[in-house]
């Protein structure tokens, strides 16, 4: 088991560190976010969604093991909007913005 926390330094690079229960770092990861848009966080188990923006496009990377990211959907919105992830039993959802208005997707595990 483990937990991903996303921080950002003050030079605005976007860092993943995944830890176990008792507090230890099994993993460190830049994250290709930019600067200025948030970071979203969604677990479910053993997976860990993550939405961002990596400037021109939307991401959304998922995580099963520490230090590992797969992406799942990149640039169906708009530049520099940060997608809210959340998860539903084996389902993960999604919500961004597209052209303005509300997009959604969903991706089965």
């Amino acid at each position: 088991q483990f937990c991903v926390i996303a921080t950002r330094s003050r030079k605005g690079v976007t860092t993943l560190t995944w830890i176990d229960g008792k507090d230890k770092v099994l993993a460190r990861r830049e994250l290709p976010a930019c600067k200025d848009s948030g970071v979203t966080l969604a677990g479910q188990d053993r997976h860990v969604a993550i939405g961002y923006s990596n400037g021109p496009s939307p991401v959304v990377d998922t995580t099963d093991e520490p230090g590992t990211l797969v992406p799942v959907f990149v640039g169906e919105g708009d530049a520099n909007t940060t997608p809210v992830v959340a998860w539903w039993e084996s389902t993960l959802q999604l919500a961004f913005q597209r052209d303005g208005a509300m997009g959604f997707a969903r991706f089965t595990f």
